[in-house]
C-alpha cells in the first residue's frame, strides 16, 4: 500500500525489498531495490541498499559474496532512524550460524 502512495520513495522502496528478500521474492526484491537506488542521488548506494544487495546474494547461495559486501558496509549519516540501519544489520547476519570472521 506505501508503494501505491508513493511509488517512488527510496526508503518505502528498500524497506519492500529488504522484506522481499527475506521472503526470497527476489525478482521484486531487485525492482523495488532499483527504486530505492535510484532514488537516493547519491554516487554510490547506501549501506541500506547495499544490504538488500547481499542478502538477495545470500537467497541465491552466494554466500561468501554476501559476507563480503556486509563487511563493507559503513553507517551512513548519523540521523534519528528508527530502525537499524545497513550496517547495523550486515552486523548481525555476520553472526549468524556459519560465517566465519
Amino acid at each position: 500500500r506505501a508503494m501505491q502512495l508513493a511509488k517512488k520513495s527510496p526508503n518505502t522502496a528498500n524497506t519492500l525489498a529488504a522484506l522481499e528478500a527475506e521472503l526470497g521474492e527476489l525478482h521484486d526484491a531487485k525492482q523495488h531495490l532499483a527504486i530505492s537506488v535510484e532514488g537516493n542521488n547519491r554516487p554510490k548506494p547506501g549501506g541500506a541498499d547495499v544490504y538488500v544487495h547481499a542478502r538477495m546474494l545470500e537467497q541465491l547461495g552466494f554466500v561468501d559474496d554476501a559476507i563480503a559486501l556486509y563487511r563493507q558496509i559503513k553507517p551512513d549519516a548519523p540521523g534519528y532512524e528508527f530502525t537499524p540501519e545497513g550496517d547495523e544489520l550486515a552486523k548481525r547476519r555476520l553472526k549468524a550460524p556459519g560465517v566465519k570472521n
